[in-house]
């Protein structure tokens, strides 16, 4: 994918087999459940999968990463086809996207990697997970509101959102009295060139 070469990543045959058949399952079952808007193959190719992977060299450790709001498997599948060894948990309110995902981590032969119908505000988890992202999951706030209690030190939350505001940012900074690193990358869709912006947040 010449896309994801222009980001410095590289994939191999079998990752973007996976992709396509990610793909495949995706468009399919949207038929029957709101899993995307976006259809057109293209646009699923940039829009999910290249938007997905992008924040692939931030998550350096082969940890335990969950994927909050995962719905049509965004960003976890991609991260963890291309992070085999790591430990992932998707979770969604919506329990016919769970089942969806279910089927998916099935058919890719994915190990190490579940998917539970639950929010994340009601997540129970005793391990603590090194690496937290969201793909526009309401605001930064309401993120790591959810997401902090279930961090584990120096791990970190990985927010993939459009643009970002001050406002946002000084919301922010209210919860456990700022005590946390906070950066901000911004990029542009490969082909497409929409803002995109990667909200980092770390202990």
């Amino acid at each position: 994918m010449d896309g994801a070469k222009s980001m410095d990543i590289c994939l191999d045959l079998d990752m973007i087999d996976k992709f396509a058949i990610h793909a495949e399952e995706l468009i399919n079952w949207n038929k029957k459940i709101n899993l995307t808007a976006i259809i057109d193959p293209f646009e699923i190719a940039v829009k999910h999968f290249l938007d997905s992977i992008i924040p692939i060299s931030i998550i350096q450790k082969q940890g335990h990463i969950l994927d909050i709001g995962s719905g049509g498997g965004f960003p976890g599948i991609p991260i963890k086809i291309l992070k085999p060894s790591s430990s992932m948990l998707l979770i969604d309110a919506s329990e016919k996207k769970v089942i969806f995902l279910k089927n998916l981590i099935r058919i890719l032969n994915l190990k190490d990697i579940s998917a539970l119908h639950v929010r994340g505000e009601d997540l129970k988890f005793k391990k603590k997970f090194n690496v937290i992202i969201s793909r526009a999951l309401s605001t930064l706030f309401e993120f790591a509101k959810i997401s902090l209690p279930l961090l584990s030190d120096h791990g970190m939350l990985v927010a993939l959102k459009g643009n970002i505001t001050k406002e946002e940012i000084d919301k922010l900074m209210t919860l456990d009295n700022g005590k946390f690193k906070i950066e901000i990358k911004e990029y542009n869709l490969p082909y497409i060139g929409d803002k995109r912006s990667i909200v980092i947040v770390s202990n």
